[in-house]
Parts: C-alpha cells; structure tokens; sequence
C-alpha cells in the first residue's frame, strides 16, 4: 500500500462571488479520481486549501510516497493556496518534497523547478510543464466547475467533458502509480489520455456552430498541455533524464488544425483558460465574451460547422 497526498488549492490569484476560485477545477477533478485509487487498496490524504505550512506539515507527518498538487507556477517556483510561495528553486522548501514522486499541475515548473528538484531537492522524479497549463474556465458567472453548467452555449454533457479533460488526463499520471505501473508507464497513460479526450471531442456531433468552436479550442489546449507535460527521473547511473513520449504518440497527439483561424485560437485562449495573470475577473470574464462571440461569428461565416 501508497500513500498519496493531495494539495487541493482551491483559490490561487481570483476568488470568485460563488467562493471557488481558478485553482479549483483541477481540484474537484482530484478529488473525484482519487477514489479510484482508494478502491485499489492506497491511502489517500486530501488537503483542502493548503497554506504552504500546512503542506509541508502533511508531508512530514505523512510521509506520502506520492505528491499532487495544483498551484500557480513559474520556471523556477511553485505556489499553492492564494498564490502563496511553497517552492522555489534553488534553495527554497525544494527538499520538502524528497523522496516523493510530484505530479504538478503547475505552469512551466517543468521547465526548471522539476528537474532541480529530483536533481538536488531529492525527489524521486516530477511531472511538470514546461508551458502553460491550459483549461477552459467560465470564471464566476455560473457555479459549472465540474458541473454541465456553463455560459457558453455548450450542451451540460459537452461542456462537463470539456471542462474536467485536461485535470483528467493529468491526474492519470496518479492512478497509473496506484496501479503499480512504472514512471515511464504512469506517464505514457497520462499522454494517453489526453490522446483519449483529443479523440472523443473531434468525433462528437455539435449541436451549433457555437458549440463546435468551444469545443475545437479544447482541443487545441489539450494538445497543448500534453505536449508541454515532461517527467523527470533519475536512471541507474543516477544522472537525471527527461523522460518523453514516443515518437508515434507525440504525432498523434499533435496541435491539430481546426477550421478555426489561428487568430481566433489565441484570443480563446487568453479569454477562456484559467490563466488569470492579473487576477482581474472582469478583465477575464470581458476577454472570454469577446473570444467567445468571435469563435461564434466565425462559426457563422461557415469555418466550425459541426462535425
């Protein structure tokens, strides 16, 4: 049996007026999983809303084998809840986490923090990003973090998928840990994954043209995270190495090319991704309804017919 430990953040940089926040959707997806992992016999132990005190006081009680956590991030740092400081490279807490395997959902501490960490902080490996992690969002205009309810002008059964599939496909790193796969085997199913949910949304049959876009941008942000996902780990020499996709999977999990303008791809993106880098939620929620109406428009003009 494995301990498990999960930091579920629930607010980073916005509150919003239902009191969740950004960091919760990656959390309530968690928190649903992880019973899977309790029916295959582990310990598992939920956090809600983790200062970093309180996380590193888990860790020592616990002594988890496995950490997952969600948190704002940078190349070099990490945080947990109201965006607070945890982890920072080279010489801050990096060694709270030795001797664990890290799933981060954390934008671009892969890029640095992940391999530091299992390089001199001691941690058995670490799953990071090296990019932003991309997730569509609706902010505080209705309560649809893993619910149906969505302002968008989604089917609840479309916009559940869409809304739960990246913490999803991420958290199966996990679950393959749980059912005693190795690091490398772990990875390649959470890769899968995405791959998984890339091909349920590509081949659903959209109601309008408005759903069709909405659901063509989650696409493309799946794609996105998957090929930002690395593992680090350290190989029989000890030396750290970059474990990555086969060649064939990355193919197949490639951006793909929707009929969606480039153009139109980017402003979703900054509209309707928890990315919320000022922590302005009118800002946010104005960029979502201009990215949205112009996804719509474009729908209209015959570039997302439904599938």
């Amino acid at each position: 049996m494995a301990r498990f430990l999960l930091l579920e953040s629930n607010v980073g940089k916005v509150r919003y007026s239902n009191g969740t926040g950004e960091l919760w959707y990656a959390s309530c997806v968690a928190r649903e999983l992880a019973k899977q992992i309790k029916e295959l016999g582990h310990e598992v132990i939920e956090v809600v809303a983790p200062s970093p005190e309180a996380a590193n006081a888990a860790i020592r009680s616990y002594k988890p084998d496995v950490v997952w956590f969600v948190g704002h991030g940078l190349e070099d740092r990490t945080s947990l809840e109201l965006a607070k400081l945890w982890i920072k490279a080279p010489d801050y807490n990096v060694d709270v986490v030795r001797g664990t395997v890290v799933c981060a959902e954390s934008c671009l501490t892969g890029a640095y923090l992940g391999k530091y960490a299992v390089a001199s902080g001691g941690a058995s490996a670490y799953l990071g990003f090296t990019k932003e992690v991309m997730f569509m969002w609706c902010g505080e205009k209705v309560p649809c973090q893993c619910s149906g309810e969505n302002p968008w002008g989604v089917r609840p059964e479309v916009w559940q998928v869409i809304v739960k599939a990246p913490h999803d496909a991420i958290f199966h790193f996990v679950i393959g840990l749980a059912k005693g796969l190795s690091l490398k085997q772990a990875y390649e199913l959470a890769y899968n994954r995405f791959n998984y949910w890339i091909d349920y949304l590509s081949k659903i049959r959209y109601a309008n043209d408005a759903e069709a876009a909405v659901a063509r941008v989650a696409i493309w942000s799946l794609a996105w995270d998957a090929n930002a996902m690395v593992l680090y780990a350290k190989d029989a020499s000890s030396s750290v190495v970059r474990v990555q996709a086969p060649a064939a999977q990355q193919q197949a999990v490639a951006a793909p090319s929707p009929s969606i303008a480039r153009p139109v791809a980017v402003g979703a993106t900054v509209g309707l991704f928890a990315l919320p880098v000022t922590g302005d939620v009118r800002v946010a929620l104005i960029l979502g309804g201009l990215a949205t109406l112009a996804s719509f428009l474009l729908g209209l003009r015959g570039r997302g017919k439904p599938a």
